[in-house]
């Protein structure tokens, strides 16, 4: 009896991340985004159930971005509103918005935040936990918080040997799976 319970867990489990992978799935959670704001061109690679969208400007995903899990990515900024009311100068109470465009075959790594009125480029690697606060160049990685550019794309396929699932990287430990 323990077994049968056990077995159909697996296999509703097996089923349940199928339906998430499944272009069926895709389809719907990106006509969800796009009826909040957020505009999808083409066709992303993968984008987290808990990336956070702020809709308050407008958010551009192109093709083949990869967006991973925590991820926020703010169009809004009240922290100027509130600057200009700490010295009694007040402009008409709005926040900053400004629009996110994340460029084609981009990454964002895990928990990362991306400002409002940030744009990155294509080809690009933002690393997990930065923060990015200006615009990120073509073929760049950045990392960090704030984020700078740490190296370009070309270096890091330098340091990968995809045949022979090698990578040369300080820690003896790596491995590509």
């Amino acid at each position: 009896k323990n077994a049968f319970y056990y077995y159909a867990n697996v296999y509703i489990l097996k089923f349940l991340r199928h339906f998430v992978t499944s272009r069926i799935f895709k389809k719907f959670q990106y006509n969800f985004y796009d009826k909040f704001g957020v505009k999808i061109q083409g066709n992303p690679e993968f984008i987290s159930l808990t990336a956070k969208f702020d809709t308050s400007g407008n958010i551009l995903i192109s093709d083949r971005v990869v967006i991973s899990d925590g991820v926020v990515i703010l169009t809004h900024d009240y922290s100027i509103s509130n600057a200009y009311r700490a010295v009694n100068c007040e402009k008409n109470g709005l926040p900053f918005v400004g629009d996110v465009v994340i460029g084609t075959n981009s990454f964002i790594g895990l928990n990362s935040i991306i400002m409002p009125g940030v744009e990155i480029g294509k080809n690009s690697v933002i690393a997990a936990g930065s923060v990015v606060t200006s615009t990120v160049d073509d073929d760049t990685i950045v990392a960090g918080v704030p984020a700078r550019p740490i190296g370009k794309i070309n270096r890091l396929i330098t340091c990968v040997d995809i045949k022979n699932k090698n990578v040369r990287l300080p820690n003896k430990n790596a491995r590509f799976i």
